[in-house]
């Protein structure tokens, strides 16, 4: 049987590397990334019968890279498609952290997210309406404390539950807002219809987004001429500029924004 493929991915300084480190122990190994000088850390483990390859993502706030790190773990998410993304969110820092989820729920990827430094949250007398979260995105979320160890077990059994049946475990698909999911509807279409190629390789609904986007590093992966990409964004993005006088990007990073403040308000 394979080991079930799980990236670890999280904003800097969210505990990640330590949770990684209670995870893994002495099992993990330091190397280089690919063509890159940027560290890369994996352990192989073995959980409950089954073995898990553990790969630790450069810490990233955005799937919309801007350095050599965020580049490197958008990359991998993206091409090598992972069974299970274990997100490490800071939960003293809930509405920054759930920006990237928000992101990484676009893949099609099942997630399980670690809510870290919990006991930092609930000494601070708030905590978080696991159950409400869990149904809102679509997805696992394992309180964790990485310094103690804190929720190790919980998050192993749940990335074995994930893989084991991962069509129920699919995160649900984000709601934009009328003027975005306007513009999305014809790419989406276009796509399917012109394209069916791609998407054998990407999820259409997250190409869709990131060509809306412009986002360079898409339009590298699906290799399109500037006609191809034109003629299925042209008159989205224009009418999407036109309505949120905004460009596509910053509107479509607005709109994320609004989701993660009115989820951390929900929970």
């Amino acid at each position: 049987m394979q080991p079930i493929t799980v990236a670890v991915a999280g904003n800097p300084n969210s505990g990640k590397t330590t949770l990684v480190n209670a995870i893994a122990g002495t099992r993990l190994h330091v190397g280089n990334w690919p063509g890159v000088t940027v560290e890369k850390r994996e352990a192989l483990l073995e959980y409950q019968g089954r073995s898990i390859r553990l790969i630790d993502l450069p810490g990233t706030y955005s799937l919309s890279p801007y350095t050599e790190e965020e580049e490197t773990a958008r990359d991998y998410l993206v091409n090598e498609r992972p069974d299970v993304i274990l997100d490490v969110i800071d939960s003293t820092n809930l509405e920054r952290n759930l920006y990237l989820a928000l992101q990484l729920l676009e893949i099609e990827i099942p997630v399980v997210l670690a809510l870290n430094f919990y006991d930092e949250l609930k000494r601070s007398e708030e905590e978080i309406d696991i159950a409400t979260m869990e149904e809102m995105l679509g997805v696992s979320a394992i309180p964790t404390v990485s310094t103690k160890k804190s929720g190790v077990g919980n998050l192993l059994k749940k990335v074995v539950e994930v893989t084991e049946d991962p069509l129920s475990h699919r995160p649900r698909q984000l709601f934009y807002g009328d003027v975005i999911e306007s513009a999305l509807r014809p790419i989406e279409e276009n796509l399917r219809a012109e394209y069916p190629i791609l998407e054998k390789k990407y999820p259409t609904r997250w190409l869709a987004v990131k060509l809306l986007e412009k986002d360079k590093h898409a339009l590298e992966d699906i290799d399109l001429t500037n006609e191809e990409v034109n003629a299925l964004t042209d008159e989205p993005v224009l009418y999407l500029e036109e309505e949120t006088e905004d460009d596509a990007e910053t509107a479509i990073a607005n709109e994320r924004y609004s989701l993660a403040s009115g989820l951390t308000r929900e929970v």
